[in-house]
């Protein structure tokens, strides 16, 4: 093998050094993140938004869970199906209406 040669070898070893290096911090920044996001999420129970404890209510024969902080309005899967279904829409209407600002 010519010195030409060895050199390209070492060259190349070390360009792929550098690339594995890269990747690793990419990887360990990845890593980081979401551990951080993993601690930032909120408790069950607690409001997505704002951390809150969540109050439960019973509307209109449905569960929900609202915040008292932000006003968060949390419903578990086919409730917000339950309430969309409903025949009596009036009921429904005036049920949201509940959650809106006066």
């Amino acid at each position: 093998m010519t010195e030409k040669d060895q050199l390209g070898d070492k060259l190349r070893d070390k360009a792929k050094a550098e690339e594995n290096l890269f990747v690793a911090e990419q990887e360990r920044k990845a890593l980081e993140r979401l551990r951080a996001q993993t601690a930032a999420a909120p408790e069950k129970g607690h409001c997505p938004r704002c951390g809150v404890h969540l109050a439960k209510r019973i509307l209109e024969g449905v569960s929900v869970e609202s915040c008292p902080n932000c006003k968060g309005l949390w419903l578990d899967h086919g409730e917000l199906e339950t309430l969309v279904n409903r025949k009596d829409e009036a009921g429904v209407t005036r049920w949201l209406r509940g959650f809106l600002p006066h």
